[in-house]
This record gives structure tokens, C-alpha cells and sequence, in this order.
């Protein structure tokens, strides 16, 4: 139970790594989280289960592997039947005194190495007991800091506890025992406070370009995307979970919003997940994403000499005779797309539709019959594609799939897959077949800049069959950017999920 979380604190340090040859100095403080009265949590996560098969997800546990033992069929892992093996009520009971557990994230300012504290005040003696034993096992003491006794919980290199009676307090290294003292002295323990769930932020600039190429692009990204901090939450709300945050900008947001009009070539059944967004089309927008990507792209040393990706594709729009940022740029107002699937039990991508919202009828016409199809052949070298009878345009083949494009008044559809703009426009026609209705009850009355939902009873049936989808809908602010992602009816995807799945008899909480 308590031994859990302890080891998954702990787990931190091999996932982070052994810092080494750090400063006396603070670190950067990249990341934090704050687990706030978690047997809170877990008091929802249980209640989930009212009137299911298994009465908490312990038992469920303990019920299905005696059901499926022998049968050959693959376990969860260690590390993940341990967490929920811990989801019980003998844990709520265990960490009821437990207020909060803060866990800091930084980067040493000279090497780029990962450094971290985790503090908790408000412990019973519990952590402490768990320490104390992990420290005989496998360490030994080290030397005192200040008035305070320090464990080292393993070889040389392993974290530090630092022995502050009534809280847990550990530490990557020594240099930042002062930094997870503060944070325990700072934080008086309140049993009364009614807040739960977890916080965290996040500030991209603080976190260092290393690693690998492909992280480093991520880190790069993040970084370049105009965003200063990152604030946010997450949690269980009666059998709803939801995750909330807000993006602080260096510049005004962008105020446009999506035309709900949009959400009707999004249909009503096969789709996986569907996703809609207003694009600012203004001179300013376009130069930050093109400066953006060109950031992302030079991470890469060979690609450091390369000419801005903007030079690049004006040379390669006159080869083509094609002007972009005339009639593509400006005109865009905003794209809408969607992954469908065809398989009956478990959600496999079959097609995928995007559909490019513009200005205007005559924009679309000209970037369908001109601009598209002469850039893609410009790259991929073959003659310009000719429209079909019926309006289609092939662009070429990826994946073994035809690539292809049609304009639907100023709406232009592409498309990938077996007859895969058949459902976008039989969706539009009648509303009947669409999910556009559904998709505007969920942005709300005022049309966000912002809208994403992945129906899960589509991703594995039969065994989310009549599960929520979950819903994300993303609003512009001054100079923030606010999104919310919720997932709604858990207690009715628990009960069906465990009629669905073998449960051997006595379950044991």
C-alpha cells in the first residue's frame, strides 16, 4: 500500500537518472507537481465501483487473475498490478493524514543534469518507518544537514532522506536538500482542506535541449511555441475526470473560433476521434510558424545550414508556378479532421479526412484546380493529376492508399482510404448522419477556437461498448490559452467493463 507509493517516489530517481557533478545552487525549476488529500482520489476511484462485480479495483484485480490463471493469456506487469493492487480502501485509510506531496523537477544550470525533490508534510511516521527500513536494507546514514538527520536510501548515488519529524522530505542529491527543506517548512498540513487532485506546472524554457534527436525536436517545440508557463490540474469530480490548463503567452491570442458549420463533415458513427481548430491567418501568424519551424528543424546539426523552410518552398513554388502565400496563406480560416475505422472490435485506423476551411468559394476552386495539385507534383516529380468525372483529384499513394482532393463550396476535403470522403460528404448532406449537432452541444453555447473528441467505445469494443467520449474543448483568453479535457460516466464504464471481463469468485477487498 504506502510501500507503493514510497517505491514509486523512489522510481524517480532511475527514471531521471543520477545527477552528478551539480552545483551548491538552486536548479531550474522546469517542472512541479502537487498531490493534493489523495485519499480523496481514491475515495472516487472506489465509488466508481458501487454495485460492480468487484467492489474496488484491488479486488477486480485479485478476481481476474484467479479467472484467467493458466489460460495463457498475458499479465499486466508488475508495476501495474502493484498500483492497482493499492487501490483499496485499507490505502485511503493509510494516507487520510497525508495533505500533499510535492514533487519538484529542475536541471542543473552548468550540465543539463536532471535534479529532483519530493516533499510531503503531514506524515503519521508511516514514509518515515518505510525510509528508515529502506535505508538499513540497502544505504546507510549519511552526513547530517543542519539540524537534520540524512538516510541514504541505497548504494553511493541513491536518493537522500532528510529525517524531518511529521513530514517526508527526499532528495536527488545533497545540493537539494535545502530546496526540499523550504518546501516542508513552507507547507503546514491542513486535514480540513476540501482541495484534491493533482497540480502542476510546467515552463518550457526551463527545460534543456539533450537527449536524443527525436527529444530533443519535442523539447524544441514546446520551447518555440510561445508559451511562458503552463498551469494546470487534473482529477476525479464525482465520475467525471477532468484536466484543466492554462497557458500563459508572451503575446495576445489569437480571437477567432471555429464555424460550427465545420462539425457536420465530422459523421456520426465509425470515427475514432475527430478534432476541429480556428487558424489565424494573419502575415504575423504565418511568420511564427514558419520561425517556429525552422527552430524544431535546426535542432538537428545536419540540418543547421539548411535555408529557412519559408525560402524553400517560395523557390519551389515558382518552379511549380504557384504563388502561396497569395492564395493559400491569407485564405485559410481553419481545418477540421477525423480518423475513422471499420473494424468491429477493436478501433484499427481505415481512413482519415481532413477537411481545409477558406476564405471563399473562389479561393478553394483555384487552390483545388492549382495551387495543391501542382505543388504535389512539383514533390513528387510526376505530371500534374487531372480531375475526375466526379470532381476527385488523386494526389499520389501513401501507405498503399490513394491520397485524394475535392472541393466542397469553399471547403477542400482530402482524403486517405477506401471511399474515405463517401462518409464526409454523405455527413454534410444529412445531418442525420452527422456528428455535427452532438459536437456543438459539447463546445458550448460560444464556439471555442478549439474542439477534440475521441469516442473510446470506439477505440476497444466490445469492451467500451456505450463508454463517453472524451471531450476537449480549448479557448483563447487575452494573452492565455485555456483548455479543458474531461471524460464523463466512468461508474457506468466500470460496471459494464467488469461484466464483460472473467471475475472468479470470492473477491476479496
Amino acid at each position: 500500500m504506502v510501500r507503493t507509493i514510497l517505491a514509486l517516489l523512489l522510481g524517480l530517481a532511475s527514471a531521471v537518472g543520477a545527477p552528478s557533478g551539480v552545483r551548491a545552487e538552486e536548479p531550474t525549476d522546469a517542472l512541479t507537481v502537487r498531490a493534493l488529500r489523495i485519499d480523496r482520489q481514491l475515495e472516487r476511484v472506489i465509488a466508481l465501483f458501487e454495485g460492480a462485480r468487484a467492489p474496488n479495483p484491488a479486488a477486480a484485480l485479485a478476481g481476474w487473475k484467479r479467472a484467467t490463471h493458466g489460460l495463457g493469456r498475458p499479465q499486466l506487469g508488475k508495476g501495474l498490478e502493484a498500483a492497482i493492487a493499492a487501490l483499496n480502501p485499507g490505502m485511503v485509510r493509510e494516507l487520510v493524514r497525508l495533505e500533499e506531496i510535492k514533487v519538484g523537477l529542475g536541471f542543473d544550470p552548468d550540465n543539463g543534469q536532471a535534479r529532483w525533490y519530493v516533499a510531503a508534510p503531514g506524515d503519521d511516521g508511516t514514509l518515515a518507518a518505510l525510509l528508515t527500513a529502506t535505508a538499513l536494507t540497502e544505504g546507510e546514514a549519511d552526513a547530517s544537514f543542519r539540524e537534520f538527520r540524512v538516510d541514504r536510501l541505497g548504494p553511493p548515488g541513491a536518493p537522500l532522506a532528510l529525517r524531518i519529524p511529521g513530514a517526508l522530505a527526499l532528495a536527488a542529491t545533497r545540493a537539494d536538500l535545502s530546496t526540499v527543506l523550504a518546501e516542508v517548512r513552507k507547507r503546514q498540513p491542513s486535514t480540513t482542506s476540501e482541495e484534491t487532485g493533482w497540480r502542476f506546472e510546467v515552463k518550457p524554457e526551463q527545460i534543456p535541449l539533450t537527449g536524443p534527436i527525436s527529444r530533443q525536436r519535442a523539447i524544441e517545440a514546446l520551447r518555440a511555441s510561445d508559451l511562458s508557463r503552463i498551469k494546470g490540474s487534473a482529477g476525479i469530480e464525482g465520475d467525471t475526470f477532468k484536466v484543466t490548463t492554462t497557458s500563459e503567452l508572451r503575446k495576445a491570442a489569437f480571437t477567432g473560433s471555429i464555424d460550427p458549420a465545420w462539425l457536420d463533415w465530422i459523421p456520426a458513427s465509425g470515427v475514432l476521434a475527430g478534432v476541429s481548430l480556428a487558424i489565424d491567418a494573419s502575415p504575423t501568424a504565418w511568420d511564427a510558424r514558419f520561425a517556429w519551424a525552422d527552430r524544431v528543424e535546426r535542432v538537428d546539426p545536419l540540418k543547421g545550414q539548411l535555408a529557412p523552410l519559408r525560402t524553400r518552398l517560395i523557390l519551389l513554388s515558382i518552379a511549380a508556378g504557384i504563388q502561396p502565400e497569395v492564395d493559400l496563406f491569407p485564405k485559410i480560416r481553419g481545418v477540421t479532421a477525423y480518423t475513422a475505422s471499420a473494424s468491429p472490435w477493436v478501433g484499427r485506423l481505415n481512413s482519415l479526412v481532413l477537411a481545409l476551411h477558406v476564405a471563399d468559394e473562389t479561393s478553394a476552386d483555384r487552390l483545388a484546380t492549382h495551387l495543391f495539385p501542382r505543388l504535389v507534383a512539383a514533390l513528387s516529380k510526376q505530371p500534374v493529376s487531372v480531375a475526375r468525372e466526379d470532381g476527385t483529384i488523386p494526389l499520389g499513394t501513401v501507405s498503399g492508399r490513394e491520397v485524394v482532393l475535392r472541393r466542397s463550396g469553399s471547403t477542400l476535403l482530402f482524403g486517405w482510404g477506401v471511399s474515405s470522403l463517401d462518409s464526409a460528404l454523405a455527413a454534410k448532406e444529412d445531418t442525420a448522419r452527422s456528428a455535427g449537432t452532438t459536437l456543438r452541444e459539447l463546445g458550448g453555447k460560444n464556439p471555442p477556437q478549439r474542439l477534440g473528441v475521441v469516442w473510446t467505445d470506439q477505440l476497444a469494443r466490445p469492451l467500451l461498448n456505450g463508454a463517453s467520449p472524451v471531450v476537449w474543448v480549448g479557448r483563447n483568453q487575452e494573452q492565455a490559452l485555456s483548455d479543458e479535457l474531461t471524460w464523463s460516466g466512468l461508474k457506468g464504464i466500470v460496471q459494464r467493463f467488469l461484466t464483460r471481463v472473467p471475475l472468479e469468485y470470492p473477491i476479496n477487498p
